[in-house]
């Protein structure tokens, strides 16, 4: 009897110990999550023009965030007032970096009277240099610059005998002619804009009229109280801003930029957390694609301003691409993430009363919010 009790009892002692081995085994054997990393968009610098063009970038892989790449646009015909192009880009956070070109055609030729004249620029009837809206593959926010006007006095007529022009004599615009380096919305800083916006072009060039000043004159919607002035060499001259209008007296014809005097203010950015989404990955390379928002607007549309923007953000077209990536594990195992839009919003405030608030979509960027194990093999599968 008392074998037997100590049979039954190293039995269940045994059995103890087993079950325990039994246990501890499965906690020791279970697999840990895989290592997730996201394989990350390359950048690519998307040049385009309003006309047909060739483009040169000076580099256009291997690119990082900082990089300060090139790019030149040459028209493939000799018609415009620059026939080559030139914009620097610095690459910030948004990796599909487009970049737009606007060629103007060089003025047509007016004659003058021996009166006072105004000579109105109303646009070619088959161009789209100037009404850019409606140009292929560019949309440059309601810069349209038709309607610019210039007064002649009355003794243009034997003043420009005196020019290699002769007596005829024209005006012609061009739109975002800033050469500030390009930026994405994130890198704008607050402080104070002193920045070309339109070139505005009057040949012959040097033709002065007497003590007689010209008088130019751009239909501009939103710019009371705007702040510019016109530059020529180391002539500069303050303009006069109205409702509805920008006019500067100019000692004489040459090519004018147009310079705005503002200051950007109220910066901030945002994060919107998009919603979460799971996915199943294996060892290796696991595809997936999400959208990614770009672009810019502004709440109120002024000729100077928005070629400001331009030449500073790049083009304003709010856009909303498919962006393909993957995910690289080194295992089995469900992912779970989300994509987060960012935007940032500040305001460009000029002269007395002219203020401008911009909103711009700055690319998005997923986050891994979290990795567990899973038996199996199949990857790929997002829910």
């Amino acid at each position: 009897m008392k074998n037997f009790k100590f049979l039954l009892g190293a039995f269940a002692v045994a059995s103890t110990a087993l079950l325990t081995s039994c246990f501890s085994s499965d906690d020791d054997d279970t697999p840990e999550a895989p290592n997730v990393d996201i394989v990350e968009e390359a950048y690519s610098v998307n040049p385009s023009a309003n006309v047909p063009a060739t483009f040169t970038v000076s580099k256009n892989t291997n690119l990082k965030k900082g990089d300060v790449v090139t790019v030149t646009a040459k028209a493939k015909e000799n018609k415009y007032v620059d026939n080559t192009l030139t914009k620097k880009v610095k690459l910030g956070d948004e990796k599909s970096v487009n970049v737009s070109f606007v060629f103007t055609v060089a003025p047509t030729t007016v004659v003058a009277s021996t009166t006072a004249t105004t000579v109105v620029y109303v646009g070619e009837d088959n161009e789209t240099t100037t009404d850019v809206n409606k140009a292929e593959n560019v949309t440059i926010a309601d810069v349209d610059v038709k309607g610019i006007s210039m007064s002649i006095p009355a003794e243009a007529a034997v003043a420009a005998g005196k020019t290699e022009g002769g007596n005829n004599f024209s005006v012609k615009v061009i739109p975002t002619a800033s050469d500030e380096e390009q930026v994405d919305a994130d890198e704008m800083k607050e402080g104070n804009v002193d920045a070309q916006t339109l070139t505005v072009v009057c040949k012959p060039d040097g033709a002065q009229f007497g003590e007689n000043p010209v008088t130019i004159t751009i239909p501009a919607a939103e710019s009371n109280g705007l702040e510019f002035t016109a530059r020529n060499g180391e002539t500069t001259v303050s303009g006069k801003s109205s409702a509805n209008s920008l006019s500067v007296v100019v000692p004489h014809f040459s090519n004018w930029d147009f310079i705005l005097k503002a200051v950007v203010r109220n910066y901030s950015e945002k994060v919107t957390p998009g919603s979460t989404k799971t996915m199943n990955v294996s060892k290796g390379n696991n595809k997936f694609s999400y959208t990614s928002k770009s672009g810019w607007n502004v709440n109120r549309k002024n000729v100077l301003v928005n070629s400001y923007l331009v030449g500073k953000l790049g083009d304003s077209r709010e856009k909303t691409r498919t962006v393909n990536s993957s995910f690289n594990a080194d295992g089995d195992g469900v992912v779970t993430y989300r994509v987060n839009q960012k935007t940032v919003e500040f305001d460009v405030l000029s002269g007395t009363s002219a203020a401008f608030h911009v909103t711009a979509n700055v690319g998005s960027e997923v986050e891994i919010v979290d990795v567990t194990y899973r038996p199996g093999h199949s990857g790929g599968n997002a829910e």
